[in-house]
């Protein structure tokens, strides 16, 4: 179940659930919005949002220009084609394009409780097949794992997704610290960008993939939040989505989910949240 998007009632297109009004068509958004009962099932259909290339606003999908800024929208996925490093290389030969994505698994101890444990343990090599089934994923794509529960530890450190032969699994050990997670996920990417773009790659911005049963016990764990996402003070943000395992705290879920937040329920795994995903990266 994806959380935060709906539908505008006129013209059908994705919308934020606290949206006045649908930036394609302009109606009017306090009116009803689409829902299973007018034909369409949005808890099985996810629907994104790609980002404007000069604000980095959220822009929903087919919108005809970004909602803030005003600028043409870009096309479905190129929010994943705004990278860092040249185009070109010195001799004027396209640089390889080099999308990192970071999954970030909550085995604090609560998540021995919910069955979130074996929701990560059977869903790592279930993402990791993911990814390699799609060439084009599998062909740009860099993944890093990181477990954190009161302290945060890196599993897998950023490597080509073909290289790897399994992801490690997870066990639950101690109260949930997200605020340790986002402090390693920030100096990862920052450390991983620079060296990508040091070996002559151009660089997606990276997708942070965090699964968790969104009980945190650390009070400031928004403030770090923000420090990792927030577009005006951190140049490598992520692109950030979030996955609650199934009883998991909706609120937490959905302030987590800078660009997507799902639950796992009817069935909708992090296997499959990512599917939904992976497709959209390089539609053009």
């Amino acid at each position: 179940m994806l959380l935060m998007r709906s539908g505008c009632s006129n013209c059908g297109c994705p919308i934020w659930e606290d949206s006045n009004f649908c930036v394609t068509c302009g109606h009017d958004l306090t009116a009803a919005l689409s829902s299973p009962e007018q034909g369409t099932d949005w808890e099985q259909r996810v629907i994104y949002s790609t980002v404007c290339f000069y604000c980095q606003s959220l822009v929903p999908s087919r919108a005809a220009f970004c909602p803030d800024c005003g600028d043409p929208a870009a096309p479905w996925g190129a929010m994943f084609d705004a990278a860092f490093g040249d185009y070109r290389d010195p001799d004027g030969a396209p640089r390889e394009l080099v999308f990192p994505v970071y999954i970030a698994c909550d085995e604090s101890e609560p998540m021995a409780n919910n069955g979130g444990i074996d929701v990560i343990n059977a869903a790592l090599p279930e993402l990791h097949a993911t990814i390699a089934a799609d060439p084009l994923a599998n062909e740009q794509t860099r993944i890093c794992a990181i477990a954190f529960a009161e302290d945060a530890e890196v599993l897998v450190p950023l490597a080509h997704a073909a290289d790897l032969d399994r992801i490690p699994g997870v066990r639950a050990s101690g109260p949930c610290n997200y605020g340790e997670a986002f402090r390693m996920l920030k100096a990862l990417i920052e450390q991983d960008v620079a060296t990508l773009l040091a070996d002559g790659y151009r660089v997606r911005r990276p997708l942070v993939f965090f699964i968790t049963g969104g009980e945190p016990r650390d009070s400031d764990w928004r403030e770090r939040h923000s420090e990792l996402t927030d577009r005006d003070s951190n140049q490598h943000y992520p692109i950030f989505c979030a996955f609650g395992v199934d009883g998991a705290d909706v609120e937490t879920i959905k302030q987590l989910g800078t660009y997507a937040a799902f639950i796992g329920e009817q069935g909708v795994t992090p296997a499959v949240a990512l599917r939904e995903i992976i497709p959209r990266m390089w539609v053009t």
